[in-house]
């Protein structure tokens, strides 16, 4: 199909307008429209270049208000995260539910971390929590560790975990030490208790 050079495009309002009743979701679905040939020839394929200066984005343009992630204004940093601690979730699983709801406001960025790369501490921070990843927890030194636990006067493994489970253990002491001092000298749960009774195997993992 041939466009003239010179074609009368409608106003941005009625053209607009127009957009809004095909009830479009997204760029995808108005790409397909306009490859169709329901696409009235005075409403332009690149709405964006005609109504230049009118334009405020794909998101008005087909009545989704949506804003897309570039150009998305957030909240301050302190601000996003006051918002945050208030919804007293507890872990990471949570905020992502919260995202996927209605009920987060658009000035509040789904992943944080991305958006506020200078001031993030990680999702404890962020909910309020104030717990630690595993994966960035900071724990003493094999040595150091053991010399607490052998203190504990533990006889055995199943106490180490009913003690971890009824006491807080400081947090740079591990729950899992057989895992997290794994070739750094791990030598097995009496080793790590101080007795040689009671013997269990290395691997052994804890009780949930």
């Amino acid at each position: 199909m041939t466009i003239r050079k010179n074609m009368k495009f409608k106003s941005f309002k009625n053209a607009r307008d127009y957009v809004h009743s095909l009830k479009l979701k997204n760029e995808r679905e108005w790409i397909l429209f306009c490859k169709s040939n329901k696409k009235p020839q005075d409403i332009p394929s690149v709405p964006r270049k005609h109504y230049a200066k009118k334009w405020k984005g794909l998101g008005d343009w087909l009545g989704t208000y949506t804003v897309a992630p570039q150009n998305k204004k957030f909240r301050s940093f302190k601000d996003a995260r006051k918002f945050a601690h208030s919804l007293n979730l507890r872990t990471y699983y949570d905020w992502l539910e919260f995202c996927k709801s209605n009920k987060k406001p658009q000035d509040i960025p789904s992943v944080p971390r991305q958006y506020y790369t200078k001031e993030w501490k990680g999702f404890g921070d962020w909910l309020g929590t104030y717990t630690v990843a595993p994966q960035n927890k900071k724990f003493r030194p094999f040595n150091q560790a053991r010399m607490f636990a052998r203190k504990l006067k533990l006889c055995n493994y199943l106490q180490w975990v009913q003690y971890y489970k009824t006491f807080q253990l400081p947090a740079d002491i591990p729950t899992t030490p057989n895992r997290t001092y794994k070739n750094k000298g791990w030598a097995g749960w009496p080793d790590w208790l101080g007795t040689r009774n009671n013997i269990l195997e290395k691997d052994e993992k804890p009780i949930s």
